[in-house]
C-alpha cells in the first residue's frame, strides 16, 4: 500500500478513496482525480500524482522488506477483528515480531511514567496474572508502566504487543532500545505511522486508540490528570471495552477524580466482572 508512505496521504485521504472505488491493488490516480474537489489539499494531489506509480510501489516493498518489516492492511484475512470493529481503524500497521499475537485475547496495561514503587509493584503482579491467565498483554513502551508491563510479561514467559507512537524502526525513548530487540524476538511491535517517522505529540494519542481497540479492556495505574494513559482509557470507553484503575491512595495525584468511577482491577476480578461487560462501579476510597 504504497500510498500510505506519501506526505500527506493521511487516514482522512485513503478513506475517501476507498469510499470511491479504489482498491490497493487498483491504480490510484484515477480515483485521486475523482476525489480531487474533496478538500483534497493541492499540494498532497500533486505530491502523490508526482510520486505514484508501480515502480514506487515496488521501491516501497522492497524498502520493507530489507528492513524485516512486514505490513498488515485493514483489507487482511489477520487483520484483528476488534481492532476492525474501531472508529478510524489503520488502514496500514507495520509489524516487527509474531503478528499472530493480534488475533489472541489482548488486555492493555498503561500508567504514568513516573510510577511509585506500590505502582511498579501492582504493575508486575497484575502482569504475572495476565500470563497465567493466558491473556497478551498491550502497551506503549513508554518510559515507567508501560516498560514495566512488557519487561514483567516477559519475564513470566508470556507475550506482549508494543504499540510505537514512532514509525516501527524509531525506537523511543532511547533507553529501551534492549527492550525493543526483546519484543522483536518474544512478542510484536507494531505501528500505524511509516518506517523513519519520529515522534511528535500528535501521534501518540493516535497510538493510543490502537492500544485499546487490540484489547478486550484497559488497565490503568497511577496516571495523572491529562495524562496519554487517560487518553487510552477515554478510547477504550468510547470503544465500548472495560476500563479498570489500579486502586490507589485517594490523595494521590495519581487518582484523578473523574477516574474514582472507574472499576479497580483487583474488584472486578473477584466480582467476575471480567468475564462479562458490568456496568462502572464505584471506587472505594476509603480503603486505599
Amino acid at each position: 500500500m504504497g500510498i500510505h508512505r506519501i506526505s500527506g496521504a493521511g487516514w482522512h485521504l485513503i478513506d475517501k478513496l476507498v469510499r470511491a472505488g479504489w482498491t490497493p491493488d487498483q491504480d490510484v490516480i484515477p480515483y485521486l482525480d475523482m476525489i480531487k474537489d474533496q478538500r483534497v489539499p493541492a499540494d498532497i494531489y500533486r505530491s502523490i500524482k508526482q510520486t505514484w506509480n508501480q515502480e514506487w510501489n515496488r521501491r516501497v516493498m522492497a524498502e520493507l522488506q530489507m528492513k524485516r518489516i512486514e505490513i498488515m492492511t485493514v483489507y487482511d484475512a489477520d487483520y484483528p477483528e476488534l481492532l476492525r470493529e474501531i472508529p478510524q481503524p489503520p488502514w496500514v500497521l507495520y509489524l516487527r515480531g509474531d503478528r499472530q499475537l493480534l488475533n489472541e485475547a489482548c488486555f492493555a496495561m498503561v500508567g504514568t511514567r513516573k510510577p511509585t514503587p506500590y505502582g511498579r509493584k501492582i504493575t508486575k503482579q497484575l502482569a504475572e496474572q495476565f500470563v497465567q491467565a493466558g491473556l497478551t498483554v498491550v502497551s506503549g513502551m513508554a518510559t515507567g508502566i508501560d516498560g514495566d508491563a512488557h519487561h514483567a510479561v516477559l519475564e513470566s514467559g508470556g507475550k506482549t504487543i508494543a504499540v510505537l507512537g514512532t514509525g516501527i524502526d524509531v525506537v523511543y525513548p532511547k533507553n529501551h532500545v534492549r527492550l525493543y530487540e526483546k519484543l522483536v524476538q518474544r512478542g510484536l511491535v507494531i505501528s500505524e505511522s511509516p518506517p523513519g517517522t519520529r515522534g511528535n505529540p500528535g501521534l501518540f494519542p493516535q497510538r493510543n486508540r490502537i492500544i485499546s481497540g487490540l484489547s478486550l479492556g484497559t488497565i490503568v495505574v497511577e496516571a495523572a490528570e491529562r495524562s496519554g494513559s487517560l487518553i487510552t482509557a477515554e478510547c477504550s470507553m468510547e470503544q465500548g471495552r472495560e476500563v479498570f484503575a489500579v486502586p490507589g491512595p485517594a490523595t494521590s495525584e495519581q487518582v484523578p477524580n473523574r477516574y474514582k468511577l472507574i472499576s479497580p482491577m483487583f474488584m472486578a476480578m473477584s466480582s467476575g466482572a471480567m468475564s462479562g461487560r458490568p456496568d462502572t462501579v464505584l471506587l472505594d476510597t476509603n480503603n486505599t
